[in-house]
């Protein structure tokens, strides 16, 4: 099982692990190739939310960074970075309960156009128990959109 927490900063030294380690599905997936443009995001103040995803002996799997909307009980997921590729349906459900207990009752996930991650989404992260779909945004001119989604 994997535990979900909301963090302060990222350790940079397991960012660059996680990101050289799997750098090909990382980068097709977001769009680019580059780790220092990616880590900024994640090391930033800005008012963001950033969530660390461990495994049961402790290894961090991703790390997660988000945009709180508190008055429209949104937070926007713009950036994620995964051990592999199959990291993600493992914390589905216990990130679904933390953003609950944050107080958000929707997620919105920023994803590349058919991308692996869109369908994903659009699917409800195959958890329909979980979430359920509302709707995404209309398309960036770079590729991008949101991809809406309930916790239920």
């Amino acid at each position: 099982m994997y535990t979900v927490t909301k963090i302060t900063s990222v350790d940079v030294s397991t960012f660059d692990e996680i990101y050289n380690g799997d750098k090909e599905r990382i980068s097709t997936a977001i769009g680019y190739d580059d780790l220092d443009v990616l880590r900024a995001f994640f090391t930033q103040d800005d008012g963001d939310y950033i969530f660390q995803v461990t495994d049961s002996s402790n290894q961090i799997m991703a790390y997660i960074m988000g945009e709180p909307n508190i008055q429209d009980s949104i937070i926007r997921i713009v950036h994620m970075i995964t051990r592999s590729s199959d990291t993600i349906a493992n914390f589905v459900e216990p990130s679904a309960n933390l953003m609950k207990s944050l107080g958000f009752s929707e997620v919105h996930f920023c994803v590349k156009v058919g991308g692996s991650s869109y369908n994903f989404c659009r699917n409800n992260l195959n958890r329909n128990g979980i979430y359920s779909h509302i709707g995404e945004t209309g398309h960036t001119e770079d590729g991008y959109t949101d991809i809406k989604l309930n916790i239920l």
